[in-house]
């Protein structure tokens, strides 16, 4: 038995989201008086997109509203923007879904503060970030798996399988944990990254538990049926190969590192199989300690305490 769900229902929350896309492109023309607005609704949100995401010059009210007006004018800016307003124009939807997310964060973190969300379009430059009070969404990532922008772009197609609407609420609260929860880099044998991922994965469980752990984990159906059934192989490679406590990135990078597949595995192996191994591992500890809360866990730093208190053997 995992952590009880919560009754999110009951939990309050102040909650903000915001389409900084609309509102930018539905000016016919940015003034200075606009970017003040901007700066004063948007606070550090604006600061980094017209700086780092952007990447604008100038500093004045005025300059910055002459950067906003040659950016939004752009012809290639104007037509993804048009496909992102096709598929994104009305987010009724994407807000609640994070609302639900955030009503449960809220539960399990009631000191914490809940971000505002807020979507924009980055040129492809961010897709999300994560500032103190702010989780960002850039829109033109998600326009689905066959979007003719990305091979263009050199994107991977491994990555670009994600590109899609069911990815953006679990891409966000997993990036989410690992600002919140930086990996230690003192920590660098394969079971430390295993742990540290499989925690990501179990976190974001306990905010989104209606998601399916294949949008989780980024796995096919068919690579996760091949993971469940061939768990005690895989564990059975690392163990006879001595790599749990290997801190040689280059020997264990494999079983960590996204792509389309696992090395040394057949094809229908996903990449990344170290990271669920590690949920398997968390799912296991939790189960074995009731009185550990979410936060206990995230906090808890030795990574071998979790791996032995979860009597962790997968079945034959």
């Amino acid at each position: 038995q995992t952590c009880a769900l919560p009754i999110s229902s009951q939990v309050k929350i102040d909650f903000k989201f915001r389409q900084f896309e609309k509102e930018l492109f539905s000016k016919s023309v940015v003034t200075a008086d606009d970017v003040h607005g901007f700066q004063k609704d948007y606070g550090d949100f604006f600061r980094i997109f017209t700086t780092r995401i952007i990447r604008m010059p100038g500093t004045s009210d005025s300059a910055i509203a002459m950067g906003l007006n040659y950016f939004k004018n752009d012809t290639d800016i104007k037509v993804v923007y048009a496909d992102v307003k096709k598929q994104y124009d009305d987010l009724t939807w994407l807000h609640q879904d994070f609302e639900d997310a955030f009503r449960n964060y809220k539960y399990y973190f009631p000191k914490k503060p809940v971000p505002q969300v807020v979507t924009y379009i980055s040129a492809f430059n961010y897709k999300n970030i994560r500032l103190d009070s702010i989780l960002g969404i850039s829109l033109e990532f998600y326009l689905g798996a066959d979007c003719i922008y990305y091979p263009s772009l050199n994107f991977p197609q491994y990555l670009t399988k994600h590109f899609t609407k069911d990815y953006i609420v679990t891409d966000c609260i997993q990036s989410l944990y690992q600002t919140d929860y930086e990996q230690n880099p003192t920590q660098s044998d394969l079971l430390s990254q295993m742990i540290y991922f499989g925690k990501m994965y179990y976190f974001s469980k306990q905010l989104t538990p209606d998601i399916d752990d294949t949008i989780r984990t980024g796995y096919t159906k068919k690579q996760m049926d091949w993971v469940i059934k061939n768990e005690s192989k895989v564990w059975t490679v690392i163990i006879e190969n001595k790599l749990l406590f290997s801190t040689d990135f280059s020997q264990y990078n494999k079983f960590i590192a996204e792509g389309n597949t696992t090395s040394g595995f057949p094809a229908d192996a996903p990449a990344a199989i170290g990271k669920w191994i590690g949920y398997q591992i968390v799912k296991k500890y939790m189960n074995e300690h009731s009185e550990v809360s979410l936060d206990m866990l995230l906090n808890e730093k030795d990574s071998q305490k979790i791996f032995s208190e979860s009597k962790y053997k997968p079945g034959k």
